[in-house]
């Protein structure tokens, strides 16, 4: 953004002034309570996770090396973001299914979407993970439903997906001790 000069004394155009005024809102959004508590919920399930998984539970197969850990943690999350919530949740909202509401602020495009994504994980996971996998679906989809952005479903997948495979990396090197 140029700014433009007025005399003796600089001046920003109005749209900068709309944008960043956008932009401040949107963050507001994602420090609201509902998401700050997504947080939350996300560090007490690794926590009941971590103690009720049993010393023989091992996923850190997958942090041997740090590009898995990146792709795991980084590239995933915001890959499947931007199929599930922005491609196919966003076609779905925009095809009516958005205005059929089925429970608390959960948009029927959401709960599709997030059906398709627990059956897709199937192919990697158990079933019972892919079901489990539902309810941070459906958190996802919320704040894309919420903000209209795909930024807070990202962050949120990357932290579900970071302190999962850093608690149990922690677990088998624990265990292992």
């Amino acid at each position: 953004m140029i700014p433009l000069i007025s005399g003796n004394r600089m001046v920003l155009p109005k749209f900068a002034f709309a944008r960043a005024q956008a932009w401040e809102s949107h963050f507001k959004d994602l420090l609201a309570g509902d998401f700050l508590a997504a947080l939350g919920a996300g560090a007490a399930f690794w926590v009941l996770l971590y103690f009720f998984s049993g010393r023989g539970f091992d996923a850190s197969f997958s942090l041997r090396n740090t590009s898995r850990y990146v792709l795991l943690v980084g590239a995933y999350p915001i890959l499947e973001e931007l199929v599930f919530r922005g491609a196919i949740q966003g076609w779905l909202s925009r095809t009516g299914w958005a205005m059929r509401k089925p429970w608390h602020r959960i948009t029927a495009s959401n709960v599709l979407t997030s059906i398709l994504f627990s059956l897709l994980h199937t192919l990697r996971h158990s079933h019972s993970w892919a079901v489990a996998i539902f309810l941070p679906s459906l958190l996802f989809g919320y704040f894309r439903d919420k903000t209209g952005r795909l930024s807070g479903s990202i962050v949120l997948h990357i932290f579900y997906n970071a302190g999962y495979f850093f608690l149990f990396r922690f677990a088998a090197q624990h265990s292992s001790q």
